[in-house]
C-alpha cells in the first residue's frame, strides 16, 4: 500500500485519528491524505493510482 485516504467526519474521533496517522509513523511510511467527503478521497486515489501508472510505463 502507498497511499490511504482517511475519510472522517469533522471534529470527530475519526478526524483526530487521521491527524494522528499524518504525523505518525504511518504517516512517514505512505502517504496519507485526509477528507470529510468520499468522493474527494475516490478522486484523489484515482489520481494516485493514474499517475503511478504512468510513472511505471
Amino acid at each position: 500500500m502507498r497511499f490511504l485516504a482517511h475519510v472522517a467526519r469533522p471534529s470527530s474521533f475519526g478526524e483526530a485519528a487521521g491527524e494522528a496517522m499524518l504525523i505518525g509513523n504511518i504517516g512517514k511510511a505512505i502517504e496519507v491524505c485526509l477528507f470529510y467527503n468520499r468522493d474527494e478521497a475516490i478522486d484523489w486515489l484515482k489520481s494516485k493510482q493514474s499517475h503511478t501508472q504512468a510513472q511505471l510505463s
